[in-house]
């Protein structure tokens, strides 16, 4: 397939993960502004940010099959999107430490030219270690979090944090692989 595949978003882990694939496409972030109600359930919250993304990137540049992604971390009733700064990240992760949690990431695949899209979601859970304030401040120091829905990387030192996995790792890192692979084969991908 010769289309052109953009990636909408700034994310070095989602494009690591597209390279994966053997996909060769273009970053250009998004930058909208991320106001959907945060009242809706996790699964569309995250497909209706993703969608929101897609298309602001499909906008700009006119052609090409634009990929859009989302993740939350949910907890109980809160859900935790990219921490501010060290001492929300630290809240966090304090408020998950010991917990169940479940990982929603979505993905919003749209083809300017035709018009046609396709938005899913994937969920993961997971089980965290219970922490001490110490490792916290510890992983925090790292940097590590910021950035990261939920504050935690496990592809990198956050693996530590994580007791279980239930569900496809990609899709904690941000962008669930087979979902995704799913419906790029309908716009002529293998």
């Amino acid at each position: 397939m010769n289309q052109l595949l953009i990636l909408a978003s700034n994310s070095l882990q989602r494009k690591s993960l597209l390279r994966q694939l053997g996909l060769k496409l273009k970053v250009m972030p998004s930058k909208i502004k991320e106001d959907i109600p945060p009242a809706l359930p996790p699964g569309m919250f995250v497909k209706k940010l993703a969608e929101k993304k897609a298309i602001a990137v499909a906008k700009k540049v006119g052609h090409g099959i634009v990929i859009g992604a989302d993740t939350i971390f949910v907890c109980g009733r809160n859900k935790f999107g990219k921490p501010k700064n060290k001492k929300q990240a630290f809240q966090m992760l304090k408020q998950m430490s010991g917990k169940k949690l479940k990982v929603y990431s979505g993905v919003a695949i749209l083809d300017e030219k035709t018009g046609k899209k396709a938005i899913d979601f994937e969920e993961t859970t997971l089980e965290m270690r219970k922490l001490t304030d110490g490792e916290i401040r510890a992983y925090v120091k790292t940097g590590e979090p910021l950035g990261k829905a939920g504050a935690i990387a496990i592809q990198g030192l956050g693996a530590k944090l994580i007791s279980r996995i239930g569900g496809h790792s990609s899709n904690v890192m941000g962008l669930p692989l087979h979902t995704l692979g799913k419906h790029l084969k309908k716009f002529g991908f293998k």
